[in-house]
């Protein structure tokens, strides 16, 4: 069970930085005001990945 709960922040953590990666290539293919709000949305999800890091302990997305 907690096996099943470390892999599952593992993954979430991992979702949300590749959608801040990729919201932030869309952001530079796009018009300014719109460009704004995806960076922003980018800069949010990887606070959040950040704060599951940091909380859990995580080092690294490596499963053990």
């Amino acid at each position: 069970m907690a096996d099943d709960l470390v892999e599952g922040i593992r993954e979430s953590v991992a979702f949300l930085w590749t959608a801040a990666i990729q919201l932030r290539q869309i952001a530079d293919r796009t018009e300014p005001d719109i460009a704004q709000q995806l960076r922003h949305m980018a800069d949010q999800s990887e606070a959040e990945a950040n704060d599951y890091v940091e909380r859990f302990g995580m080092d690294s997305l490596q499963s053990n």
